[in-house]
């Protein structure tokens, strides 16, 4: 790890989300820098898209429309973000948390233990590059999210022990060739395998050197925020950051900034990307300068 020469220039990568952040965003990156708790008006910020239902909607693609005579249906892949930003702002879990949490395993299949949107967002959300309303893949990144959300607020927790177990289980049975799997499905499934694992419950191998072969492919891009994740989902599991695939992912992370500060690629969301970034850093504690 300590041969990464392209250590990130973490102030300005902070300076970067100061300057380009929402309020929700901002508090985020004060949470992870300084261990700053949100005020009341970040909170309202984040409970603005919440419905009575528990779950979140999407923001319409025109803010400034007039709002229809029906409200927007609550949707996986907006409460999923919604709880990850409550995790990362470390607001606790609040009722909201709790029943966003509730709304979110209302979304499995008691058929099989897969979780689905009934919204019908399509997962480009979760997904960079992938189709949209590519059916087949949809419920693996679906289940995946959902079982990485729950792990992370709810490890433990007995209620909440058979939504994730069946969540687990449907993703081992499903899964043939970890390589083949949407990125994002394969690691946050490794992941949860690792935990499993970890507590003796695991029933198949972990695909970690799959993930290891797709990030030593240079035919295989990955863009920054979806190599952060895949470090911040490993590592938190359990996995060294000294390790690959882990390692490799930070490799070429920390590769990734850009003259503005901005850990990105071109064509994903930069203020994301360089959140995430600077967690996956953080949390592997990879040496970092300053400006």
């Amino acid at each position: 790890m300590g041969d990464v020469g392209e250590a990130v220039r973490r102030d300005e990568a902070i300076a970067y989300v100061a300057r380009h952040g929402t309020v929700v965003q901002r508090a985020r990156l004060g949470a992870l820098v300084e261990g700053t708790p949100p005020d009341e008006a970040v909170l309202d910020a984040w409970r603005a898209d919440r419905n009575r239902d528990g779950g979140w909607h999407a923001r319409p693609a025109d803010e400034d429309a007039a709002p229809g005579p029906q409200p927007l249906p609550s949707t996986l892949l907006a409460t999923l973000r919604a709880l990850g930003d409550a995790w990362e702002m470390e607001i606790g879990v609040r009722p909201e948390v709790r029943t966003g949490l509730l709304w979110v395993v209302g979304r499995q299949r008691p058929a099989d233990g897969a979780f689905v949107d009934a919204a019908r967002t399509g997962s480009g959300g979760l997904e960079a590059g992938s189709a949209h309303g590519e059916e087949e893949r949809e419920p693996m990144l679906w289940t995946a999210a959902a079982l990485a959300t729950l792990d992370t607020w709810v490890s433990g927790v007995p209620a909440f022990n058979d939504a994730r177990t069946r969540a687990y289980e449907w993703l081992c049975r499903n899964v043939q060739s970890w390589v083949d799997q949407p990125p994002r499905a394969a690691w946050l499934a490794a992941s949860a395998a690792l935990l499993r694992e970890r507590s003796g419950s695991a029933r198949v191998s972990l695909p970690l050197a799959q993930l290891t072969a797709r990030l030593d492919d240079p035919g295989r891009t990955m863009n920054a925020r979806e190599l952060a994740e895949l470090v911040i989902s490993l590592v938190g599991a359990g996995l060294p950051a000294t390790e690959p695939p882990a390692s490799l992912a930070l490799v070429r992370l920390a590769r990734m900034q850009r003259a503005d500060g901005a850990l990105a690629t071109g064509n994903e969301d930069a203020v994301e990307g360089t959140l995430a970034g600077l967690r996956a850093l953080m949390l592997a504690t990879l040496p970092v300068r300053g400006t």
